[in-house]
């Protein structure tokens, strides 16, 4: 998959597009195809190492994205809908769910 990096603190326009894994989830986990994400204030800050949570490097910051689970870790229901869908990008690409509910 492709993912904006940071490296170093510094402005948006360092970021640097790359290939990495495709991270497969653990459980109690999903993972999302993305379909559109944004940058808001804070992760601006983030990449600029101003923001209070200093992720370690290399990084991609989000915390919007819209797109389709994918894949589910142990734990995750099938039929288990969340929305928004909502996650920080960097720090584990998926977000914890917990256990999946009837």
């Amino acid at each position: 998959m492709r993912a904006w990096r940071v490296h170093d603190w510094g402005e948006p326009e360092s970021m640097r597009l790359e290939e990495t894994a495709t991270p497969e989830p653990a459980a109690g986990q999903v993972r999302i195809r993305n379909a559109a994400a944004a940058l808001n204030f804070f992760d601006i800050l983030q990449v600029q190492g101003k923001y209070q949570v200093k992720p370690p490097f290399p990084f991609t910051p989000g915390a919007e994205v819209a797109g389709v689970i994918d894949a589910v870790g142990d734990g995750v229901g099938r039929h288990r809908v969340v929305c928004p869908l909502q996650t920080n990008l960097d720090l584990v690409h998926r977000r914890d769910l917990g256990p999946a509910r009837p």
